[in-house]
C-alpha cells in the first residue's frame, strides 16, 4: 500500500536472464536466512507462493502471485506484509530475445540451454 499519498516507483530494466534458475537461487537463500515456505498452488490469480521471515522486528509473510500472459510474457505482484507497514513489487516481464552469450558460436546456441533477455517494469 502506498503511504501517504506517494506515488509508487516505476524502473525499467533489460537483463539476460534464467527465470527458473532465480527462483531457485532466491528461495535457497530465502531458507539460508530461516524463511519457511508453503506449498505452492494454482489459482484463479495464478501461481501462489507464499512463506515467512524472521526479522528483528518481527515476522514478514510474502505473498508472490505469477501469472502467465502468454509464453513471452509474465507478471509477478508480491506483497510483504510486517508489522508496521505492506509493501507491494509489480513486475511486468517480456521476452525480448536470445542472449547474446560470448564464446558460443551462433550455431552451437541451439543445443545450449540459454536464459532468455526479459525486460522488466514497472514496479510498485
Amino acid at each position: 500500500m502506498k503511504a501517504g499519498g506517494d506515488k509508487p516507483q516505476v524502473s525499467t530494466f533489460e537483463k539476460c536472464s534464467d527465470p527458473t534458475t532465480e527462483f531457485r537461487q532466491k528461495i535457497a537463500e530465502l531458507e539460508k536466512k530461516g524463511c519457511k515456505f508453503l506449498p505452492a498452488r494454482r489459482d484463479q490469480q495464478g501461481y501462489v507462493s507464499q512463506w515467512i521471515c524472521p526479522t528483528p522486528a518481527g515476522p514478514v509473510n510474502f505473498r508472490d502471485v505469477l501469472i502467465s500472459q502468454n509464453d513471452t510474457a509474465y507478471q509477478t505482484v508480491t506483497e510483504a506484509h510486517g508489522s508496521e507497514q505492506v509493501v507491494r513489487t509489480t513486475i511486468d516481464a517480456l521476452r525480448l530475445g536470445e542472449c547474446r552469450i560470448a564464446g558460443i558460436p551462433k550455431s552451437n546456441r541451439a543445443n545450449a540451454k540459454l536464459p532468455f533477455f526479459l525486460k522488466q517494469g514497472p514496479q510498485q
